[in-house]
């Protein structure tokens, strides 16, 4: 199935696109109707179809989409269509080359212009076209334009609503625009792990800050104890009341004590801070390198992928071609079967010609719907997926006049063989006219079938047998 590809959004200051041709209008209205953090929009235009997804960005009135455009068919499944499409915008997040996490969290362009990033578009590009190809994405036909509602007339749903209606949808619009406020679970992860980090990193900042004001106030008060200390020595060594000066030392120096183990509290819990932050970007690397892992393996399937799907086709080409040559010696057997029915026809005729009391000039037959009613009248084609029972016309000349017992049988393809089988075989009093060398034809009423199944493709042959001898045989084919 053909798709092309596009990249567009508003990265920068403006919109833009790669690659930038006529389709500029229609993405250009899809940005007119962005209401949710995602959504699908949809537009017919004759026999393409586009489906555009566009993601909302952290930046005000910036976004990113994508859009395959198709020829002649339409994706039935949308919520796996907007799942790929989420989860390459996430893989585009991580890897920071169109799409990068702030510090903060937010979801950002990294570049304002795709043609900046045209190598790199490619390599999308063909990696969007590649998963549309390998994923299990159910498609149909497109139905017919509906002349009836305007062209330009939209329909809007949601994700959420039932994916039989989405599809239906399109029966009678050609513009439909989903809704949807769903973001894919790494995406979210890493956007809330980055916005916990970044808080934590402002609050440890703000806790570190704090701890040096403390701790320079910490360092001015014990210069000043220090200096009280001395002073107060050099006062009470003029004092001669010696218990009184004791005193005032041992409270002076309880309280460098407090104060030093206050300093020591604060710069063990900074330290604690700084290896809780260590250990998150270490956390948050591992998790990048998984990442990359993953692209990595993703990118060995696709190419074990489509090996498999080679080795694939040709052995398809093999069957196909060893069917041919069973069919060719089918036919030949089937040939062969028809050429030995003939002889014994003519032999049984040859030998019944003179008994029988009418001989048969032709026979033509028609098919029977389940119901009962005609499916295909005497004289037109056969077809097998409305055939379920043979009726019987033959022309004929009678010798004498009267009612006479009539066998006809019907033959068919063979289950165990490349021959026929008996089918099934009907008695019916016929009253025969003579009339000189006038001829008559006459309808049997009853039904020759296969046990009330529909009669496969292939070819078949019925038998008008009089006193257990064939008066005449005729050979059909019913088609697919």
């Amino acid at each position: 199935m053909n798709v092309t590809v596009y990249l567009f959004g508003k990265l920068g200051g403006s919109y833009t696109q790669y690659p930038d041709d006529y389709a500029r209008d229609i993405f250009s209205k899809f940005e007119d109707n962005i209401k949710s953090p995602s959504q699908l929009m949809i537009h017919r235009n004759d026999a393409l179809i586009y489906y555009g997804y566009l993601r909302k960005l952290s930046d005000q009135g910036k976004y990113i989409g994508i859009s395959f455009v198709f020829n002649g068919a339409m994706c039935t499944d949308i919520p796996a269509l907007c799942k790929l499409c989420e989860d390459n915008i996430t893989n585009w997040v991580v890897g920071g080359e169109i799409l990068e996490f702030a510090d903060n969290g937010d979801i950002i362009s990294k570049v304002d212009r795709l043609y900046k990033t045209a190598s790199e578009f490619k390599r999308l590009s063909g990696s969007l076209a590649s998963q549309i190809a390998s994923a299990k994405l159910l498609f149909r036909k497109l139905p017919p334009v509906n002349y009836a509602v305007s062209a330009n007339a939209v329909k809007t749903y949601t994700l959420n609503d039932d994916n039989e209606t989405l599809n239906d949808a399109l029966n009678e619009y050609s513009n439909i625009y989903i809704y949807s406020d769903s973001t894919s679970e790494t995406l979210a992860g890493y956007s809330d792990k980055l916005r916990r980090l970044s808080k934590e990193n402002s609050e440890l900042k703000a806790e570190n800050a704090k701890v040096l004001r403390e701790k320079k106030r910490t360092t001015i008060v014990t210069i000043l104890i220090g200096i009280l200390s001395i002073g107060f020595i050099a006062i009470l060594s003029l004092v001669d009341s010696s218990n009184q000066k004791t005193r005032q030392i041992n409270s002076l120096e309880r309280d460098k004590t407090n104060l030093t183990q206050h300093v020591d509290e604060l710069r063990r819990d900074s330290a604690w801070l700084n290896n809780q932050w260590s250990s998150t970007k270490y956390e948050l690397k591992i998790q990048q390198s998984r990442t990359n892992r993953l692209q990595s393996d993703s990118t060995k399937l696709a190419k074990e992928n489509k090996k498999l799907k080679s080795d694939l086709a040709t052995a398809n080409r093999n069957i196909s071609a060893y069917r041919q040559t069973i069919e060719q010696k089918d036919r030949q057997i089937i040939e062969r079967d028809k050429t030995i029915s003939e002889l014994r026809r003519s032999t049984t005729q040859s030998s019944s010609s003179h008994s029988a009391p009418f001989s048969i000039s032709s026979v033509s037959v028609s098919s029977i719907k389940k119901g009962g009613s005609t499916a295909s009248d005497f004289g037109y084609t056969l077809y097998s997926s409305s055939s379920y029972g043979i009726k019987v016309k033959m022309t004929y000349k009678a010798y004498t006049s009267g009612s006479r017992n009539i066998t006809i049988k019907l033959y068919g393809p063979s289950s165990y063989s490349s021959g026929y089988s008996w089918y099934d075989s009907e008695v019916e009093s016929v009253y025969l006219y003579s009339a000189g060398t006038s001829s008559y034809t006459y309808t049997f009423s009853r039904v020759l079938d296969k046990n009330g199944n529909r009669l496969s493709a292939g070819s078949y042959y019925v038998e008008i047998c009089y006193d257990s001898k064939v008066v005449k045989t005729q050979y059909f084919t019913i088609k697919k």
